[in-house]
């Protein structure tokens, strides 16, 4: 990061110099803004969001200035805008960004108009937001860089208009896929902030709306996508009305069946499942409201088996029936250990865990806690069985875990799983939190001690990474005083 600050203070400087003499040399060149920009990795590190913010504030003012609309005349720019060169993002977020994989990052010639690609800019920034999980604020400020490639794209469709009036060629081009904007949908479900649910349907809207358009009138708007509908319908758990975020789901799954270009996706239900959990969690009508899409489901993928209800559908059954406060026990255990025992069934060993995942084992011990009450002894010896079963596929995740130190005795607990670090087998395939030792954390005074042999923890890389770190921050302070000495 140091040499691509130092170059960008070369670059200024040398063009002050010039004082315009030398043709081709802009202040703030689109090229340097949009390949710095590039640079970037992580706005977790000191600067790297105040780079991306000044440096696409610069590019941005720079393409929608009609006083640069003469940036391609020179020759030197004529040549460099032949397109021999592509820049390729190889970020990866989520599964829409091959979209814009081989998206050029620089000038392309077309008919007699020359300008520069910048989609891949602003697509990086909003991916680095993204990379933030919804950190207060994030997701407004992805918004607003979304905003500013419309704003883009507006100039590239009218032109620019300068201060007498004349419109001349856009310099810019700028290419909004559907993984922009499910880019910052996504954010919008990950945020806390009540108003995003709103913002998320909004923007949603704004998708549908151009699907019931002409090409050309769609300003930009891409359609939406099954991704689009999921990360919608998570986020509209923070609606205040919670009966309201529910009908507003099930418009959606509606809309994705009846909408030809759209493709049916079983996540979209699966979001559904997620958003009654949350909404009606600990009321009685859970219950029924999960089995009556449950239902729907197996009918439905009858004759569209895009539909047919996966390891994660059946998952959240199970958490629906141990999170609804019912009456009748019995039978809605007997609905969870039904579907539970399918999901085993599907496995191809007792130690395989290709379809079962950590949450149905901890969905299955919490259904047997909230339950199965007339037989203490039983229900310990149900949930002892099932851990030991997880701890078999390399299932133990730091929720299963605790569930099972909370419910057995200090002297049990420490047979059951010893002391100290947990074996590597028994978390091999967890998805969710994990915990590496026995008293349920990853990490501890003294736990990542060297160890002879190979290394079954991160804490070398991470020793590592702290050297680079501190190299890195001792060049930059070298950096510094040589660019003062200048």
């Amino acid at each position: 990061m140091d040499r691509i600050l130092f170059l960008n203070y070369i670059h200024d400087e040398f063009t002050q110099a010039s004082n315009k003499h030398i043709p081709g040399l802009f202040t703030n060149d689109p090229y340097v803004m949009l390949h710095s920009i590039k640079s970037l990795r992580n706005f977790h590190l000191e600067g790297e969001k105040e780079n991306a913010d000044e440096w696409l504030g610069k590019l941005h003012a720079f393409v929608i200035d009609p006083e640069n609309k003469d940036y391609f005349t020179s020759e030197e720019k004529q040549m460099g805008a032949s397109g021999d060169e592509e820049v390729k993002n190889t970020d990866e977020f989520s599964d829409d960004d091959s979209l814009d994989d081989n998206s050029s990052a620089v000038a392309q010639k077309s008919s007699s108009v020359s300008r520069i690609d910048v989609t891949s800019a602003y697509l990086s920034v909003i991916r680095l937001f993204a990379r933030l999980r919804g950190e207060k604020g994030a997701a407004a400020e992805a918004r607003n860089v979304l905003d500013q490639m419309h704003a883009v794209h507006d100039i590239m469709t009218n032109g620019l208009k300068d201060s007498s009036g004349e419109i001349a060629n856009s310099i810019a081009s700028i290419d909004i896929k559907s993984n922009a904007y499910n880019l910052v949908l996504g954010m919008y479900r990950d945020s806390k902030l009540p108003a995003d649910a709103t913002n998320a349907s909004e923007l949603l809207s704004k998708m549908i709306d151009s699907g019931k358009k002409e090409v050309k009138e769609r300003n930009g708007i891409p359609l939406p996508t099954h991704q689009s509908l999921e990360y919608t319908i998570l986020s509209l758990s923070k609606m205040p009305d919670g009966d309201a975020a529910i009908k507003e789901a099930e418009r959606l799954t509606t809309f994705m069946e009846e909408t030809d270009y759209l493709d049916n996706s079983i996540t979209v239900y699966n979001a559904l499942l997620s958003l009654c959990t949350k909404v009606l969690y600990g009321k009685q009508e859970l219950y029924d409201k999960a089995l009556s899409i449950l239902a729907k489901l197996k009918e439905t993928s009858n004759t569209h088996l895009e539909l047919k209800p996966n390891a994660e559908t059946m998952s959240l059954i199970i958490k629906a029936c141990a999170h609804s406060k019912r009456e009748d026990h019995e039978a809605v255990l007997g609905t969870a250990t039904k579907i539970f025992s399918e999901l085993v069934a599907q496995e191809e060993s007792d130690e395989t865990a290709i379809v079962i995942k950590d949450s149905s084992y901890f969905n299955m011990m919490t259904c047997l806690l909230n339950h199965m009450a007339e037989d203490e002894d039983m229900k310990k010896e149900r949930i002892e069985d099932l851990f030991s079963q997880a701890c078999q596929r390399g299932l133990c995740s730091s929720a299963i875990l605790t569930l099972f130190r909370n419910n057995m005795t200090e002297e049990e607990f420490r047979l059951t799983v010893g002391k100290g670090r947990l074996v590597d087998s028994w978390i091999v395939n967890v998805t969710s939190p994990k915990a590496l030792y026995t008293d349920g954390s990853s990490r501890g005074a003294g736990k990542n001690a060297r160890r002879h042999g190979k290394s079954t923890s991160d804490w070398a890389k991470k020793q590592q990474k702290k050297e680079i770190q501190r190299k890195v921050h001792k060049d930059s302070k070298r950096v510094k005083k040589m660019i003062k000495k200048m």
